[in-house]
């Protein structure tokens, strides 16, 4: 780029059509601008999707710096020290890679609202067959590949036909990550109660049965809830889980902000991208993929009539640039 004063690589539809030639393609992805540490994360926006792996480059003189957490993706601010160098060399296919990183993984979907995850920017559902039918082929798939699956299915779903997949895992040693997302509610057929909910109408009051006690009366021993909306959490629970060697249950849980609205508990909220900050990196778009982020001359707004103000894109912004008003 002439007025840049640089190389820059080709576009991503480009580079999609040299990729296929080449046994291996190497791209700089020089996003930290003059700093001595560069070390990218799969969220960075000229990471494409292809990426197989990312690397750090470190020079010398980056001994002892501070890594910005807002640049390199680290817990905090780091220190380029010894431990930092050592991490480099035994992760050489990228410190920060995400959950899944390299691993082929099969995701076995199911019937519901998250059947929509099969779509981009996502891609995660290679088949859906029928309720509770990704669970049971993800134990399939356990005995017949070294593939790691994980199954996605519904709070509903878990208790309709989820429970004997599990069973089945524990006692066939399977391996795999179930990932149960509960959103308190039987969103696809209409916001229905389930055991998970408890029943509160026709004359029947019924306490709710608990999923993670449900989980760990079968005996799995790798069980963890996170808040959905916390993305970096779910990251990080999930990477524990998909290295864990044996079956491993992941409940995602926050209620269906529909379900909320209904029942007048929806707190109005709304999000808001402040342009200062902003960097253009597009990482809320490529990320979460809410309908209420929007592209616009070249920035990120947010449609007021479609957000509920839930803060998942505040929370993977890399330069705090979107917070979250009453």
């Amino acid at each position: 780029v002439a007025d840049m004063k640089k190389y820059v690589a080709p576009r991503p539809e480009i580079l999609s059509l040299l990729i296929p030639r080449y046994d291996v393609t190497v791209i700089e992805a020089d996003g930290a601008r003059t700093l001595p540490l560069k070390l990218h994360t799969e969220r960075d926006p000229v990471i494409i999707p292809e990426t197989t792996a990312t690397l750090a480059v470190m020079g010398a003189t980056a001994y002892l710096d501070r890594a910005d957490n807002s640049c390199f993706g680290l817990e905090g601010d780091g220190i380029a020290d010894i431990a930092f160098y050592q991490s480099l060399i035994d992760n050489p296919e990228g410190v920060l890679k995400r959950a899944v990183g390299k691993k082929d993984v099969i995701y076995c979907s199911d019937i519901g609202c998250y059947t929509l995850g099969g779509q981009p920017p996502f891609n995660e559902a290679d088949f859906i067959i029928c309720m509770g039918g990704g669970a049971g082929a993800a134990g399939g798939f356990s005995e017949s590949t070294d593939q790691k699956s994980i199954a996605f299915l519904g709070d509903s779903t878990f208790f309709h036909s989820g429970i004997p997949s599990l069973i089945s895992a524990k006692f066939n040693d399977h391996k795999f990550t179930m990932v149960i997302l509960d959103n308190r509610t039987t969103a696809m057929t209409g916001h229905q109660p389930n055991p998970g909910t408890g029943r509160h109408f026709g004359g029947v009051e019924t306490d709710m049965v608990d999923i993670e006690a449900v989980v760990k009366s079968i005996g799995v021993e790798f069980v963890e809830t996170v808040d959905s909306y916390d993305v970096r959490k779910v990251e990080d629970v999930m990477k524990r889980a998909i290295d864990y060697d044996g079956v491993s249950v992941v409940i995602s849980k926050c209620p269906c902000p529909l379900e909320l609205k209904k029942e007048k508990k929806l707190v109005p909220k709304v999000c808001i991208v402040d342009q200062s900050k902003c960097i253009q990196c597009m990482t809320c778009l490529k990320t979460i993929a809410c309908p209420a982020l929007i592209k616009k001359d070249g920035t990120v707004v947010v449609d007021e009539t479609q957000c509920i103000g839930c803060g998942m894109c505040s929370n993977v912004c890399p330069k705090d640039a979107i917070g979250v008003k009453q």
